[in-house]
């Protein structure tokens, strides 16, 4: 599995750092060699970043951003709680300082410290050991633990979603969001922002509270149609063409 479709991408229009890079790349460069990226690559990538790379203060716009800009976000929950914190929870576990310099069978440098060993590109930093050594090694158990308790908790939201009031909303999560979208971007209503960016899970949450949407509007979905730059938006939006003048203030 090469998880493009659970995680975020760097392209033109999304260049944020939380977002991964595709290094599918390096498999064209080599192609002389008849390389290929390993099977769980773009996991450990992620999984990287997530221990190595990302703040503790952080941890939930990492999660979020990732929610997104991914293409799947059932599969990414489901990556998140059978794949990351069980790998997250045995480096906590067994963390510890580890002789390094061992290498892979036969490898062969690359570039940015990629290695091929037997038609495979790998990297040592993408490896449970280095995550335990580096959690060792830079005293960072207690904040990887707190890490996780975020990670938990983001999962946890996404699976009990809030209890919802007496307005009963019939159509699906693409018309609902579309239609917010489009009064938030004209004037109508404003949104909660984070940072100066509407927040856009907090207000798929809140629209949960508002509207009664029974079973046909889940959270994760909501959230995604709300958001502009989301694929699953731009999509909605040319199957459900709602526009409105701008509000006159």
């Amino acid at each position: 599995m090469n998880y493009k479709d659970v995680f975020a991408f760097r392209d033109e229009k999304n260049q944020s750092e939380f977002s991964l890079v595709d290094y599918s790349y390096l498999v064209d460069k080599y192609n002389d060699t008849k390389l290929r990226l390993d099977d769980n690559f773009n996991l450990k990538y992620f999984l990287s970043k997530f221990i190595l790379e990302v703040d503790v203060l952080c941890t939930k716009d990492f999660l979020e951003h990732h929610f997104d800009y991914c293409d799947d976000f059932e599969k990414y929950y489901t990556a998140l709680e059978l794949k990351v914190v069980p790998t997250v929870e045995n480096v906590i576990e067994d963390c510890q300082l580890l002789q390094l310099g061992m290498s892979y069978y036969n490898e062969i440098p690359l570039e940015d410290d990629f290695v091929h060993t037997e038609g495979l590109i790998k990297k040592h930093k993408f490896e449970n050991n280095y995550f335990k050594h580096f959690t060792a090694a830079t005293n960072k158990k207690q904040e990887l633990q707190k890490k996780l308790e975020l990670l938990k908790r983001f999962i946890e939201d996404y699976k009990a979603p809030p209890k919802v009031s007496s307005l009963k909303w019939l159509a699906g999560p693409s018309e609902l969001g579309v239609i917010i979208e489009e009064l938030i971007t004209k004037g109508y209503l404003d949104a909660p922002k984070n940072r100066g960016e509407v927040n856009n899970r907090q207000l798929a949450t809140e629209l949960i509270r508002v509207f009664n949407c029974d079973e046909n509007v889940a959270l994760s979905s909501l959230q995604t149609y709300v958001n502009p730059a989301s694929r699953k938006h731009k999509q909605a939006k040319e199957n459900f063409p709602f526009t409105l003048f701008p509000y006159n203030k």
